[in-house]
């Protein structure tokens, strides 16, 4: 799978270190919407610069980045992920997304993933999984409606990365 990491994009090499650090898979399609969200803003407000560029939009369940479905599709269609959706929670539930690496990636390209990504891009990259790859996705929504890009804007407005400065992470 080496070769194929490095035809990839940026954002998608991040996804499949996401994944890589989530012990191969992901429960949720808001889960990974708001791990994306946090990396991104996280990013911008700690070096100017969002780690994807994707846009978000605010979304009644949170932030939501317009480009990943795209991104997961690409990564499903060259084999590297699958998508399968499962009734985790019982009846009158939705299905819940599931996002697994088909084969857990080896030393060597977890290795090259991580290389792709500048000493800042690491430290955020870091820091936000520990922080909030063990919480779901109500979780993680209750925590980025708090924040400030999601409440200045209105209900599927583009949310602006200048508005990550107005809110007081700790780095």
């Amino acid at each position: 799978m080496a070769k194929d990491l490095t035809d990839l994009s940026k954002y998608e090499q991040l996804l499949l270190l996401i994944l890589s650090k989530l012990d191969n898979k992901l429960e949720g399609k808001k889960k990974f919407w708001k791990i994306l969200y946090f990396l991104d803003f996280d990013m911008f407000e700690y070096s100017d610069r969002s780690l994807t560029g994707d846009t978000y939009t605010k979304w009644s369940m949170g932030p939501k980045p317009v480009n990943l479905d795209d991104k997961l599709a690409t990564l499903k269609t060259k084999g590297i992920i699958e998508i399968v959706s499962k009734n985790i929670y019982g009846l009158g539930y939705k299905d819940t997304k599931i996002y697994k690496l088909k084969k857990p990636l080896r030393d060597k390209e977890i290795k090259y993933l991580e290389s792709v990504f500048d000493k800042k891009e690491k430290f955020i990259i870091e820091r936000d999984i520990k922080l909030y790859g063990n919480k779901n996705g109500k979780e993680l929504e209750l925590l980025s409606q708090q924040e400030a890009p999601y409440n200045a804007v209105e209900l599927y407005q583009v949310m602006d990365y200048e508005l990550s400065y107005y809110r007081d992470t700790q780095f």
